[in-house]
């Protein structure tokens, strides 16, 4: 076989292996070989054997070299490699597939996204709110004035409290601050003993209609009444 034939076979061979043209159907099978051999003439030039080139698809291999990328970014943001072994494959899968149908886009290279979670405005309104009223509630407690163990334990119940009476029927709760005790009754000199009489709780144990400095208006009377007694037992 001349020189020139064995170069001729040589390069129809690399041809229809790269072109697969065994593997397609039989008219397709036919074409693919024909076109394999008319080129394969040109294999001899210039008294030398050319081999036969694969050419490269460049738009291939940049599709190819982008999947590889965005599954990379993928596998790492996913932290696929730190799963246990069965679960670090499965990840790693569903990156490389998505990969595929994600990274190329429209002929051009997708950079991945890392998906932001979706944020429940109402969690966060609900874990700003007991918040708001635990902090209400360890400054009116005066938490941070008591020593170490009654200071934890204090802030410990105050933020206790805020999980069940901050957030109410879907809606955010003011810490109730007890108002400061007045100094004045009704116009009388402050004393504990007319401050009860505010609750119906008189010093003499009986309670009136208002239940307010009741009495010492009838303490007065009694001294008025005994005063008058006096006076005409004397006339």
């Amino acid at each position: 076989m001349k020189a020139t034939e064995q170069c001729a076979k040589k390069f129809r061979k690399a041809c229809q292996k790269d072109r697969e043209c065994k593997k397609k159907e039989e008219d397709k099978k036919d074409k693919c070989q024909k076109k394999c051999k008319k080129e394969s003439k040109t294999a001899w030039q210039d008294g030398q054997c050319t081999e036969y080139v694969v050419p490269v698809d460049e738009t291939a291999e940049a599709q190819k070299e982008c999947q590889k990328t965005w599954g990379k970014a993928c596998i790492k943001e996913k932290k696929c490699n730190k799963k246990d072994d069965d679960k670090k494959k499965e990840c790693k899968q569903k990156c490389v597939k998505k990969s595929k149908k994600k990274a190329w886009q429209e002929g051009q290279c997708t950079e991945y996204v890392v998906p932001v979670a979706e944020v429940d405005e109402t969690a966060e309104a609900q874990k700003e709110c007991q918040k708001t009223w635990g902090k209400a509630c360890i400054k009116e407690k005066k938490c941070n004035k008591k020593d170490d163990d009654k200071k934890k334990e204090c802030k410990q119940k105050c933020v206790k409290k805020s999980k069940k009476k901050a957030w109410q029927e879907d809606q955010c709760t003011t810490y109730p601050v007890a108002p400061p005790p007045t100094k004045a009754v009704l116009g009388y000199r402050y004393s504990p003993q007319r401050a009860a009489c505010l609750v119906g709780k008189c010093c003499n144990g009986s309670k009136g209609s208002t239940g307010v400095g009741r009495p010492y208006s009838r303490a007065r009377r009694k001294g008025q009444e005994e005063r008058r007694h006096n006076s005409h037992a004397s006339g």
